[in-house]
């Protein structure tokens, strides 16, 4: 007997629906150097990882988060803490600060201090 040598595909498998509409936003303007992630914030991929610097409502802060960022970003430096710009009192219509931004020390910034204080100490007597 003749074996049969025809192949049979197997049934094909239901696809998942695609989504009806993309809901991301556009881009402020075309060279805006962030893309709308998923998660419904501005990113950008930076050394094989993605990076993300505010929300969707806020481009413009976003894109000045990447600015201040970028150099340590590409660098492959994690990038410093920086003060953010003062948010203000809910319901104030005075424009009243909610809390004062606070500059993060570094290491460096330590060390200095420690060291500067020895020194005084040390000229003291």
């Amino acid at each position: 007997m003749p074996q049969d040598t025809t192949t049979t595909r197997a049934p094909a498998r239901p696809t998942a629906a695609k989504p009806a509409a993309d809901d991301r936003p556009a881009k402020p303007y075309p060279t805006f150097p962030l893309f709308p992630h998923r998660n419904g914030q501005w990113a950008k991929k930076v050394r094989g990882r993605f990076v993300f610097f505010g929300t969707w409502v806020d481009p413009l802060g976003a894109r000045d988060r990447y600015f201040a960022q970028k150099d340590e970003l590409h660098a492959g430096l994690v990038p410093r803490r920086r003060p953010s710009p003062p948010d203000r009192a809910p319901g104030s219509a005075d424009g009243t600060v909610a809390s004062a931004a606070v500059d993060v020390p570094t290491l460096r910034d330590l060390a200095n201090h420690f060291l500067t204080a020895k020194k005084r100490q040390r000229e003291s007597g």
